[in-house]
């Protein structure tokens, strides 16, 4: 009798443990089903059942496990609050489009000459082809300078070598144009009069218009700019980097607390056959202008040139990232010279060509603003 009793007491031991380990073991055969690995792997665990505690840990897994398949959108709403903008940024991208919209080109009814016309075509410039382009972490550099990819990389790299004073009483940017008369075309269109100056003196339809839009800009972010909008080039193109050094000279010498110059144009692409080359993007559904930055790097005559190509590569890439498209390459050019000795944070901006529009380049004006906002964290 107590050896039948003992022989009953084996069998249903031995169908309690096969009864556990089948418990045990059935999510770990539905792992692969649900791709839960966090059940496999409290499986694992649970193999001992030896220790409460070692129970109590796969429960507490499975828990998490379960809550994560009722709520499977759970981890990408909290990764999605870590990393989305602040009120503050959002209302700002919501003012941005509104800008650029308020912007608007002039309705044009002109119907093309048959004769003394050629083509303007709109395009955008990014990378080039040739090994003068050198891929900075955000954005582009041709690199005309005498310098190795890997120090100009080193210098994209580098601290500010300056420090902007927000909300200060004190100028601490200076806009100004050698060639304030630069203008553009005066509505969008696909062609250009042959005869067509691209020039005014109005300082509503030229750069200074530009650098207007471009000074507001900083001024609402707290930053003090000084707009000089003396025509430099009217009456005569020729001596005008001459006398706008002595415009930037005079303001640096009142105004110590500038930090920064920035010099703004409009280039010129001409074909062969007379095509011209709007260099447009799109942002927020608004064409704009294509910005170049030309940083010179005559080490000769600018000293100080490596410190305003760090200041040259840092807006690069915040707008860059703020608003792809938005710059062409960095043109640093060891050729160059533009009076930009005079300070560490000295730059000439191209505001797309003469293909382009006045409002396409004000639009521009407002992006690379926000962009510089933003660099000098004035937008915090």
């Amino acid at each position: 009798m107590g050896k039948r009793l003992k022989g009953w007491l084996i069998r249903l031991l031995a169908v309690a443990a096969a009864g556990t380990l089948l418990w045990y073991l059935l999510p770990l055969l539905l792992a692969p089903i649900s791709g839960t690995l966090a059940q496999a792997a409290a499986v694992c665990t649970g193999l001992s059942f030896l220790s409460q505690a070692t129970q109590q840990m796969v429960e507490q897994i499975n828990d998490t496990e379960n809550q994560e398949a009722a709520q499977p959108v759970e981890p990408v709403t909290a990764q999605t609050e870590e990393t989305a903008p602040q009120p503050d940024t959002v209302q700002s991208a919501q003012d941005t489009a509104q800008a650029l919209a308020a912007i608007a080109d002039p309705a044009d009814s002109t119907a093309q000459p048959a004769e003394n016309t050629a083509a303007v075509i709109q395009q955008t410039y990014r990378e080039g082809s040739s090994s003068q382009y050198l891929a900075l972490d955000w954005g582009w550099v041709r690199n005309l300078s005498g310098l190795g990819a890997e120090e100009v990389l080193n210098l994209s790299r580098q601290a500010l070598p300056f420090a902007i004073e927000l909300n200060s009483d004190q100028p601490q940017v200076l806009i100004y144009h050698t060639h304030a008369t630069e203008a553009y075309l005066p509505t969008l269109r696909s062609w250009y009069g042959l005869n067509e100056p691209f020039r005014s003196d109005n300082n509503e339809e030229n750069m200074v218009a530009v650098g207007e839009v471009l000074a507001q800009t900083l001024e609402q972010a707290g930053i003090k700019v000084i707009h000089d909008t003396t025509q430099h080039d009217n009456p005569s193109y020729t001596g005008a980097y001459d006398r706008s050094r002595e415009t930037m000279r005079h303001y640096l010498e009142e105004y110590p607390s500038i930090k920064v110059t920035l010099d703004v144009h409009r280039d010129a692409i001409t074909r062969d056959d007379n095509t011209v080359i709007a260099p447009t993007a799109t942002v927020e559904g608004q064409q704009v202008a294509q910005v170049m930055i030309i940083s010179c790097a005559d080490g000769d005559r600018i000293p100080n040139f490596r410190q305003n190509f760090t200041f040259a590569a840092a807006l690069q890439q915040q707008a860059a990232q703020l608003y792809p498209d938005l710059m062409r390459p960095i043109l640093f050019d060891q050729n160059r010279f533009y009076n930009q000795d005079l300070t560490t944070g000295s730059l000439l901006l191209e505001f797309g060509s003469h293909g382009n529009t006045l409002a396409q380049a004000k639009r521009s004006a407002v992006l690379v603003g926000n962009s510089l906002i933003a660099l000098w964290g004035a937008g915090k």
